[in-house]
């Protein structure tokens, strides 16, 4: 199996890959399967190796769509500011699509009571606004706001979390400031307001139970 498996062995090699990503997609189509599965290998860096010829993007979404477990949802999260590769050194909370799976594993998956012990909210909170105000994140700004939105419902655990004047505070108004004649939207969470006056509502702490119960509908 490792001779068949070998880069060495080109032609084996290339079909091995495909029915290992075709099957990765299936996974990833599957969701809740990852409760009554074991899919933690996927998270494996020894799998890199192996993995490297898949569309990165589509893996990484397929992460975050299995990551239903307790488990799994802090191995995905805890992938936010590692090095994607030893190759190559540019962090994850710097790609389009592991924004999209961030925003997604908060919205489907995460137990915030738990996290509030191990998730550096505020570290990810302040890397993501630094990031959307440099536009590195530009393309993916819909899920970073988002993100940035939900990350204030840790305030409930940590009263200090983005206070006025803190430094979180100060960001998220930049990000809504150089936002402000360009709104974002998102359909699923509002069709009337953009999501910049929504993250305006979470820092004021003026958000309705409606439109929290909206952006918790976010697919």
């Amino acid at each position: 199996m490792a001779r068949y498996l070998s880069r060495e062995n080109p032609e084996n090699f290339g079909r091995a890959r495909n029915i290992y990503n075709f099957l990765i997609l299936i996974l990833g189509k599957m969701y809740g399967a990852s409760v009554v599965l074991d899919f933690d290998f996927l998270f494996d860096p020894s799998y890199l190796p192996f993995k490297l010829p898949f569309n990165s993007n589509e893996y990484i979404k397929v992460l975050a769509r299995i990551s239903i477990s307790p488990k799994l949802s802090k191995e995905y999260l805890y992938l936010f500011d590692q090095a994607r590769t030893s190759q190559n050194n540019r962090k994850y909370y710097l790609l389009p699509s592991y924004i999209w799976g961030y925003a997604r594993v908060l919205l489907w998956y995460l137990d915030f009571r738990d996290a509030a012990n191990w998730l550096d909210f505020k570290q990810h909170f302040r890397l993501i606004a630094t990031n959307l105000l440099n536009e590195k994140l530009i393309d993916c700004r819909q899920d970073a706001l988002i993100s940035m939105i939900y990350l204030l419902s840790f305030r409930e655990y940590n009263p200090d979390f983005c206070n006025l004047g803190s430094d979180e505070h100060k960001l998220a108004l930049q990000v809504v400031a150089k936002f402000a004649n360009n709104q974002v939207y998102s359909i699923q969470v509002s069709q009337e307001q953009s999501l910049n006056e929504l993250l305006v509502k979470y820092l004021e702490g003026t958000a309705t139970n409606q439109e929290t119960r909206r952006l918790l509908e976010v697919k």
